[in-house]
């Protein structure tokens, strides 16, 4: 967003703030940039807040996925985030949580014990969470908050296109045709899956876990990209991609994975990384970095990887 859009934006969040709250006076603490979300903290006489506004017209039906997502694993025992209220105002879509304590473990000096909590977490309650539909839009059990895909392929290849997707990354070289065509062999057999789906938190990494000094999980934020998929293999894949070799083991072995079943899964999980780092690929291309692709180029050749030295 320009200037204009936040200063906008920072005007409306205090509207929201005063009619709630009675706070409309109250500092802002800028939390995101407000290219797509407007997200600020801020104390009020209910303590303190997190304001997340969007787009009414992009951002309603997905906060509204949210409080429903986050009212469920809420009553799971899954330390979520309390949504105080949503609702509507000058063309911005809101919610307003109670900030909960802790910092992000990104640094955390015991990040690999936090890493093994929040995959049995993930494994023993998030993905056993049923969902209705399939993909981004979805619902839960009386909580018809979205309708979903009614079919694992409609909603992969038909909605998400998948298979767009790696040819879009082969087409500018960020995958050799070797790679594009492993991925598309993994993609054609994962398209046949055919079991029910489970609540995928979208993205569940170190900077969504806050903790204590201890290293004690006190939250799991940010459920804005939570999904609707076959298995916990689109969590996975997210939570995998951007951790060191000792911190994907603690994650794993924290998800009751053994070694011969991260070989014989390893594939799909590349596959969703790929498929979810074409976003970052289309801006980059857009914006005409040739240095910015070639890094990218680079993780998926296995530059920076110093343990496979190929079979």
């Amino acid at each position: 967003m320009i200037e204009d859009r936040i200063l906008e934006a920072e005007s409306v969040a205090r509207h929201i703030l005063g009619s709630q709250f009675g706070a409309s006076g109250a500092e802002l603490l800028p939390k995101e940039d407000a290219r797509t979300n407007y997200v600020v903290e801020a104390v009020t006489g209910h303590g303190p807040v997190v304001l997340r506004m969007g787009p009414a017209a992009e951002a309603k039906a997905r906060f509204e996925r949210e409080r429903c997502v986050t009212a469920r694993v809420r009553d799971e025992g899954i330390p979520a985030p309390e949504v105080m209220c949503s609702g509507e105002s000058a063309g911005w879509a809101y919610m307003i949580l109670r900030r909960m304590p802790g910092r992000p473990a990104t640094n955390h000096p015991r990040r690999l014990e936090i890493l093994n909590e929040a995959a049995r977490a993930a494994a023993t309650q998030i993905h056993r969470i049923r969902t209705i539909g399939f993909g981004f839009d979805f619902s839960l059990d009386g909580m018809p908050c979205g309708k979903g895909e009614s079919t694992w392929a409609g909603w992969l290849i038909g909605v998400l296109g998948a298979d767009r997707r790696l040819e879009f990354l082969r087409l500018h070289g960020i995958i050799s045709d070797r790679q594009f065509g492993r991925l598309l062999e993994t993609l054609q057999a994962v398209e046949e899956w055919s079991y029910p789906p489970v609540l995928n938190h979208g993205d569940l990494r170190l900077k969504n876990l806050l903790v204590d000094e201890t290293g004690k999980i006190l939250g799991m934020v940010d459920w804005e990209r939570c999904v609707s998929a076959i298995g916990p293999h689109w969590d996975l894949g997210i939570a995998l991609h951007d951790l060191g070799v000792d911190e994907k083991e603690a994650f794993l072995d924290g998800y009751g994975l053994s070694p011969d079943e991260v070989l014989r899964l390893v594939p799909v999980w590349r596959l969703f990384n790929a498929l979810n780092y074409f976003p970052a690929v289309r801006r980059r291309v857009g914006s005409g970095s040739a240095e910015a692709l070639a890094r990218i180029r680079n993780r998926f050749r296995g530059a920076l990887d110093l343990y496979a030295v190929g079979d």
